[in-house]
Formats: structure tokens, C-alpha cells, sequence
């Protein structure tokens, strides 16, 4: 007995060692049939691959792009859109359509190997980037009316009257199929793409406002008073409506509009302050002012209390404004001689007539314009006569007063020999031959009280 079970157990382990064996043998000839076909295709695309039906099998990436655009249309070449029997001329890169023949490739080359080991549809399609945008503004501008957005009804006032505009279906692009419709015209198999448009439906229709208007018109309908001291203010039924905002069926206060209303009444109660300007000694031009003005914020929260309906009368507030300081340089110097000097300032085209340290006296000038500028430093009063008279430009010249030569000096506006009178708006712009100008009246009040050797001071 125990004989026969051994013979038994050696026949069961013969058996299944042949079997191993036998599986053994298989894996290798398959790994080794394995290991052979991916060397064999190891730079080129495994059998059966298609592209659009076109075969890549045993092509190399580089050959297989090369064969792909050689088998689709250029982006250059003309293409027909036709949208509701509208035909539109255009190309695909006009449309901002793409090709994605490089990314198509490297996928038909990974069909086999990598994570698309698995796949067993081996006829792949061209990777195409569609701009939906692009598109449907290319439309846009061939016919406005086959793309427009819906519109939503709304609440609007037309002459102090409520009213609500009907709402408005629109009409967007179905781009259902593009992608499709595209990989035939790549492949020029059809060089028309038949667009659908479709209803775009509006969020907000005539009957959803009925209570919005209803509600808007019970706010305009509110007496509102604003009072400040013993003036009163109540703005109009337009001037509420400017203070609503309607989106939709929400009522809500618009900032803006309110603030404007109150710049309105800002302007009419303002008392603005005056800033005080101090030159850089320390010593004060223009002592300035506090101001009043209108709180516009606390109002602002009190005129909404009021549309809400919880009170008809806002009581108007001021506040403090508090002048500012400005630092600024002084336009003349004082005391630059202990008695009478003439000073000019280029920069702001005016005359200082100087006593020590106060101006006695400033004018308007007119100096000398781009190319003929008054020359700046330090000079003085070298001669006067009442009417002098230039050779160079055949013009008089009142009240003279040289100050370089006879070439440079201070005078009234000039009149030429024709009798023509330079005019009064030139003084405050640089137009001269180089002199500094004075204007009528002015001139005779500097020539009488400068003197003969008066210094005279010109910078910029």
C-alpha cells in the first residue's frame, strides 16, 4: 500500500513539475517575443497605430509629424463658416483654431508603451484646441445680430415715471459637434463648418419685477426734508431715483448717487478753509482760515435711514475744517539793501520795488522770450529818460530805465513807430527783446520813485 502511494506522489510531482516547466518556457519565448518587438520599434510607432485613419505604423515620431501636416490643411488656407445659411470666409488661425499635431504624435507613440500599454483603440483622432471666443467674435463682427447676450428685464424711470423694459432671449453658439466638424476640415474631407446657434434664456423676466417696481415706487413717493440751520433741502423725485441701485429684483442705496446730491448742497454751505502759507524763515504770508463744510458721511447714513422710510427728516451737520500748512519760498528778499532796490523775478514774472525789508510795491513784467532772455544778477539804475527810442526795432520805449548799457532795461510796454501799443495781456509772459516790461501806470510809478543808481536785482 505504501508502495502505491509513493509511485502516486511521484507521478502528481512529475506532472506538475513538466507543467512549470512547460509555463516557463512559454514566458520566456513570450518575454523574449516582447523584449524583440519593443527593439525592434524602440524609436518608432508600434503597429496599427492610425491617426485619422492614416497609418504610422513603424514611423518614427520625427517622419510621422512629417507625413501629419503634410496630410492636414495650413492654417492659412480658407475655410467657409456657415451660421443660419450666413457664410463667413475666414481661416482656422484667424479663428485662433489649432492643430495639435506634435501632441498627437507623442500620444500615437505611446500607444503600447508608458500608461497607454492598455489601449486597444489604436486609431486616434487629432488633437484640436477650439477658441469658443474667438470664434464667436469673428461671427460677431460679420453679423452683430447672430451672437447677442439675453437681456434681463429691468426697472428704469422715464419722465418721473416707473417702468419695467421686457426682458430678451439671446443667441450664443452651439459648439456641440465642433471638434468633430474641424477634424474633417483638417483633414480637407469638408472645408464648410455648418454652425447652430441656440436661445440664450434671460435670469430675470418682466414678471419677476412687478414687486421690485412696486417697492422702488413707494420709496420715491417719501417725503424727505435735510435741514441746516434755517435752510432746507428735499431732493427731487429723479435725484431719489439717482439714489438707488435695482439689480435684479434686490433694491439697494447707491454711495455715489447720494454723495453727488451732496456735493450739490456741499457747494452751496461750504465755507472751505484758507491754508496758512509760511515762507522758509518761519515768518507768515497768509495767516489762512478753519473752514465749515458739510459731514457728507454722517449724511450720507442718515438720508438712507430716511429712503427706508423710518424718518422723513435729516438733520444736516458741519464739521470743522482745519486749514492746512504750506511752506513756500519767498518770491522777493528782504533786506538784500538797506534802502531802495529793484527786484525781478523771473520765475514769476514780477517786479518788487524794495525798501530794506518790505515791499513797497509789485507789478506784473514781461521779460525776454526763449533765445532773448533777460540777463539775471545783480545791476543798477545807469540812466532814465521818459521816452527812449529803439533803432534796432523801431519802437519807443516810456519811462526808460537802463540798467546794461543801453541795451537792457526797464520800461513800459513798448509802442512802435506804426503806433501800435504792445498790450496788457503780454505782462506775465516772457515776449520781450530782453528788457523787463511794465504795464501802463506801472512803469511811471517805478520811474518816479527809483533814482539813479537804484540797485537792481534779477534772478530766476
Amino acid at each position: 500500500m505504501k508502495l502505491v502511494d509513493t509511485i502516486k506522489q511521484d507521478k502528481i510531482l512529475f506532472a506538475t513539475t513538466k507543467t512549470l516547466l512547460i509555463i516557463i518556457c512559454l514566458l520566456s519565448i513570450l518575454g523574449i517575443s516582447a523584449w524583440s518587438f519593443a527593439k525592434a520599434y524602440e524609436y518608432e510607432i508600434y503597429p496599427l497605430v492610425k491617426i485619422n485613419s492614416i497609418s504610422l505604423s513603424g514611423k518614427s515620431p520625427q517622419k510621422a509629424l512629417k507625413d501629419l501636416e503634410a496630410n492636414v490643411i495650413k492654417d492659412t488656407e480658407k475655410i467657409i463658416i456657415e451660421v443660419n445659411d450666413k457664410k463667413i470666409v475666414t481661416t482656422l488661425k484667424d479663428l485662433g483654431i489649432k492643430l495639435q499635431s506634435s501632441q498627437t504624435i507623442s500620444e500615437a507613440y505611446g500607444i503600447g508603451r508608458t500608461a497607454n500599454f492598455l489601449k486597444t483603440d489604436k486609431n486616434i483622432h487629432l488633437a484640436i484646441a477650439i477658441n469658443q471666443d474667438i470664434i464667436s467674435e469673428t461671427i460677431k463682427k460679420f453679423d452683430a445680430e447672430i451672437i447677442k447676450p439675453a437681456t434681463d428685464a429691468k426697472v428704469y424711470i422715464e419722465n418721473g415715471e416707473i417702468k419695467i423694459k421686457k426682458e430678451e432671449n439671446g443667441a450664443t453658439i452651439d459648439f456641440k459637434g465642433a471638434e468633430q466638424a474641424f477634424q474633417g476640415i483638417a483633414f480637407g474631407k469638408n472645408y464648410i463648418y455648418k454652425i447652430n446657434t441656440k436661445i440664450e434664456f434671460p435670469q430675470v423676466a418682466q414678471a419677476d419685477l412687478m414687486e421690485t417696481k412696486a417697492n422702488a415706487q413707494k420709496i420715491l413717493d417719501r417725503e424727505i426734508t435735510l435741514v441746516l440751520d434755517n435752510k432746507t433741502f428735499s431732493p427731487s423725485l429723479e435725484q431719489k431715483w439717482e439714489m438707488l441701485v435695482i439689480e435684479g429684483k434686490t433694491i439697494s442705496f447707491s454711495n455715489k448717487g447720494i454723495d453727488e446730491y451732496l456735493l450739490a448742497i456741499s457747494n452751496k454751505v461750504n465755507v472751505k478753509a484758507v491754508p496758512q502759507r509760511i515762507y522758509e524763515d518761519g515768518a507768515i504770508e497768509t495767516e489762512g482760515k478753519d473752514g465749515l463744510i458739510l459731514d457728507t458721511e454722517k449724511a450720507l447714513a442718515e438720508i438712507k435711514i430716511a429712503l427706508s422710510g423710518e424718518k422723513t427728516q435729516v438733520a444736516l451737520a458741519m464739521k470743522e475744517d482745519k486749514r492746512k500748512i504750506s511752506h513756500i519760498n519767498r518770491p522777493f528778499t528782504p533786506g538784500l539793501y538797506p534802502g531802495k532796490y529793484i527786484e525781478v523775478n523771473l520765475a514769476t514774472q514780477t517786479l518788487y520795488q524794495m525798501e530794506g525789508q518790505s515791499v513797497v510795491g509789485s507789478h506784473r513784467v514781461s521779460s525776454g522770450k526763449p533765445g532773448m532772455s533777460t540777463p539775471t544778477g545783480t545791476y543798477s539804475i545807469l540812466s532814465k529818460v521818459n521816452r527812449a527810442y529803439s533803432s534796432t526795432y523801431n519802437l519807443y520805449m516810456p519811462y526808460w530805465m537802463a540798467f546794461v548799457g543801453s541795451k537792457y532795461g526797464l520800461h513800459e510796454l513798448p509802442e512802435w513807430a506804426n503806433g501800435y501799443k504792445e498790450g496788457q495781456n503780454h505782462l506775465g509772459i516772457p515776449v520781450s527783446h530782453g528788457c523787463v516790461r511794465l504795464g501802463i501806470g506801472d512803469a511811471a510809478q517805478v520811474y518816479n520813485w527809483a533814482e539813479v543808481g537804484t540797485p537792481v536785482y534779477i534772478h530766476s
